[in-house]
């Protein structure tokens, strides 16, 4: 059986610390999204924000490695996919509720099946709101728990 060999410290800290940059371009990204749109009107539509901070932030304890800054940004990572869960929920229920209103299918939304219906929902056929926006918001969180495995790193926190 082949076994891999476990990476050297150096190198480890250095692909910790290059995935923690990706979680920051990628989280500043979503936030210029989020400008451009416009997406402010309501306090439903400040929940990414609030997301993107709190991605932030837990970015920022697991780098400078705080007492239970691996424990507190894992916590940090698993409420914004929670909120990018409700995001995605969010979307995709606007697009499908805008079916009839929309002029490709005004006549034919009610003869069609629910599975169709929800299918143009989710995959941008009908509606405005794209649900890969908010699921960024997942892929991010997740890649910010992907940097805190393994042993130590620069966090001291040995629960990788």
């Amino acid at each position: 059986m082949n076994q891999v060999a476990p990476v050297a410290a150096p190198e480890r800290d250095r692909l910790r610390s290059g995935v923690l940059v990706v979680v920051v371009v990628a989280t500043v990204g979503i936030v210029v999204e989020l400008a451009t749109s416009r997406h402010w009107h309501g306090g439903i539509q400040l929940i990414p924000w609030f997301a993107a901070g709190l991605l932030l932030v837990a970015t920022a304890l697991i780098g400078r490695g705080a007492p239970g800054g691996v424990r507190v940004g894992r916590v940090l990572a698993a409420v914004v996919s929670l909120a990018s869960l409700f995001g995605v929920w969010e979307h995709v229920e606007g697009n499908y509720d805008s079916g009839p209103l929309d002029f490709r299918y005004a006549t034919s939304w009610a003869s069609m099946s629910e599975a169709t219906r929800w299918w143009k929902a989710v995959s941008g056929g009908v509606g405005a709101a794209p649900p890969i926006v908010p699921g960024a918001l997942a892929l991010v969180a997740g890649l910010l728990v992907v940097a805190t495995f393994g042993p130590g790193g620069r966090s001291g926190d040995r629960t990788g």
